[in-house]
């Protein structure tokens, strides 16, 4: 068995392997709440921390944990609930979707799901930007339930070590996840070994990258971010992210990346006509960082190839 990915694989486990019949049993995990929280990046899990000790601080409002998510609840009326999946935070709110539709980030109406009938505005939380926004909508919550602040004791080391990563072994003894067994294909079984071998390697870092325009005669309306980077398009223009325009010379972007090296430039249209360039109208090299998460980048420009 030690040509199969169990030692470095947690999710999927392949046993009672038959090459010459192509079968195998295969264990997965059902992992409640807690335990997807224990397995959560640190930036989630203090998204989540930030989150709960908002919500608990006000008057009346109690919270819940049930296997599948955390929910909280005043005068037992349901006001949110809190689920994760890998690196995004799923926040579902007692607000109408209908008064949303022209929000600043994208939000979902889930109303048609029985689960989430109370609760049915939904903000996926993947880093900063949403993560702030999240706590507008939690004040719309608040005014609209007249809520009264309320000191919340948190308890810190009891919070990090219910959270704390432990193998899936001990999740399973805990109660805290369940191992579900079947039959499969051997080689379809190996693939979904290798493409969660990929996501696990691939650990996600939030990065902030700010441009600024230095030559007050450029007016820009629209910054695009291409680099080295599958998220960034590996160098294809067509496939590089917009910034947000925060001001007339301020622009900035928000994403989850690989930590990895990370090599970029900004471009004023999505073709390397467009490409930034330096004070004298000189070819500049790539923009280089080791990526880490939290990393804030500044890009000072002043010239683009386009306007030579």
């Amino acid at each position: 068995m030690d040509k199969y990915l169990n030692n470095v694989v947690e999710e999927l486990k392949i046993t009672e392997a038959d090459e010459k019949n192509n079968t195998a049993v295969v264990i997965t995990y059902n992992k409640s709440f807690t335990a997807r929280m224990t397995k959560a990046s640190e930036q989630i899990k203090g998204y989540y921390a930030e989150l709960l000790i908002n919500l608990m601080s006000h008057v009346g409002v109690r919270k819940r944990v049930s296997w599948n998510y955390m929910s909280f609840n005043f005068k037992r009326q349901q006001m949110a609930k809190i689920n994760v999946r890998g690196n995004v935070l799923s926040l579902y709110l007692a607000l109408n979707p209908e008064d949303y539709k022209e929000a600043k980030y994208k939000l979902e109406d889930v109303s048609n799901k029985k689960t989430y009938e109370d609760v049915p505005l939904l903000l996926k939380i993947k880093g900063g930007r949403t993560f702030k926004y999240a706590f507008s909508l939690l004040n719309d919550l608040y005014e609209k339930n007249n809520l009264e602040d309320s000191p919340y004791d948190f308890d810190e080391k009891e919070f990090t070590y219910e959270y704390l990563n432990r193998p899936i072994e001990v999740l399973v003894k805990e109660g805290l996840a369940k191992e579900v067994r079947r039959k499969s294909k051997l080689d379809r079984a190996i693939k979904r070994q290798e493409k969660l071998l990929v996501n696990v390697e691939e650990e996600l870092v939030n990065v902030k990258i700010y441009a600024k325009i230095m030559n007050p005669n450029l007016k820009i309306e629209n910054l695009y971010l291409t680099g080295n980077l599958e998220k960034l398009g590996k160098w294809n223009p067509k496939k590089s992210l917009k910034l947000e325009k925060k001001s007339d010379n301020y622009f900035e972007i928000d994403v989850m990346l690989p930590k990895e090296h990370l090599e970029f430039k900004i471009l004023e249209e999505k073709d390397f006509l467009y490409v930034e360039k330096g004070m004298w109208k000189e070819e500049i090299r790539n923009h280089t960082y080791d990526l880490y998460d939290g990393i804030v980048i500044e890009d000072l420009i002043y010239n683009f190839r386009s306007r030579d």
